[in-house]
């Protein structure tokens, strides 16, 4: 056949070895057995160890119950993040929520106020 070059024993003889090679240590590789395979496991159970970790706070998160520690006002870990669930002996709730809740009013008020004033302006000179 034209175009067609036949291979001599010797280089069939290294194609097969070569190829013998390459099935070797792609099985090696699925075992685990060679030195990439074997940091890929070890970079693969590093990432699975920070997914559950990462899985475990948000289920905290979620829960409400903060895992990081005492809250501000130093009731310890039986926080939500919304709301004390050990409020004061007079009923009261947390105080540093109460303080937050205040500074959140405060903020919403002067976002109010500059929204209808720049509307104002823009009402003005369309007349």
């Amino acid at each position: 056949m034209p175009g067609v070059r036949r291979l001599g024993a010797s280089a069939r003889s290294e194609a097969l070895e070569a190829e013998r090679k390459r099935q070797e240590y792609w099985r090696l590789h699925a075992a685990g057995k060679t030195e990439e395979a074997k940091a890929d496991l070890k970079r693969l159970a590093q990432i699975r160890k920070e997914r559950e970790e990462a899985a475990k706070k948000r289920a905290a998160e979620k829960a409400g119950v903060l895992a990081a520690g005492p809250m501000p006002c130093g009731r310890g870990r039986r926080h939500s993040r919304r709301r004390c669930i050990v409020p004061d002996r007079a009923g009261a709730g947390c105080a540093a929520q109460e303080a937050a809740a205040k500074e959140r009013a405060e903020r919403d008020r002067l976002r109010r106020q500059q929204m209808e004033s720049t509307l104002e302006g823009k009402g003005k000179g369309k007349k």
